[in-house]
């Protein structure tokens, strides 16, 4: 029920979106105003998930204000991991903390619940995703998909024989002659 509750929210934001040529996510962090945009094409690799936790004030974090303190922690469990329902966490915003915390007898901190959100980055299986190339190796090159890298590994770029030059940053194969090279944008 959820993977189907997923699809149809990506189908209905794709049918209310396709004129829209450009997509604009404005995010608050701390006070920074953060603008991420987005290609029709990889509109559902990146959502607004909400979220909910219990985040653990330290006693000398007391006099700080909650909501900072609880973004500080909420960035440090979160930001730049990768989850296996929602994807890669890239930013957390928009917290609300619950004021009222509990205190828990041996331990001088304080607990609160919170509700947050996180955008996250989910391209999804067997999905075509626009990269840029951005390391040639031995084995293959390294795409940058979003906020991570991914690999695209020799046996999956061509059916042809190919030959790495990890110096020059260049794929080359033998029958064809096409290339590929950092900085290439690939599908």
């Amino acid at each position: 029920p959820e993977e189907h509750d997923l699809h149809c929210r990506q189908w209905q934001m794709k049918r209310n979106c396709a004129l829209v040529s450009a997509y604009l996510f404005a995010l608050r962090s701390v006070k920074l105003l953060v603008y991420v945009l987005v290609a029709p094409s990889q509109l559902l690799l990146f959502q607004l998930v909400e979220l909910g936790d219990v985040v653990r004030v330290p006693p000398n974090r007391f006099g700080s204000s909650l909501e900072s303190v609880a973004l500080e922690l909420l960035k440090l469990k979160y930001e730049s991991t990768i989850s296996a329902e929602n994807g890669y966490l890239v930013l957390v915003t928009n917290v609300k903390v619950d004021t009222i915390g509990k205190i828990i007898p041996g331990d001088g901190a304080t607990y609160h619940k919170v509700k947050f959100q996180v955008l996250s980055f989910y391209p999804l299986k067997q999905e075509v995703i626009e990269g840029e190339v951005v390391e040639i190796t031995d084995f293959g090159a390294f795409v940058r998909i979003g906020p991570t890298d991914a690999l695209l590994h020799l046996s999956q770029i061509m059916d042809d024989y190919l030959t790495s030059d990890v110096k020059s940053g260049v794929i080359t194969a033998s029958q064809s002659k096409r290339s590929l090279k950092v900085g290439s944008k690939v599908r």
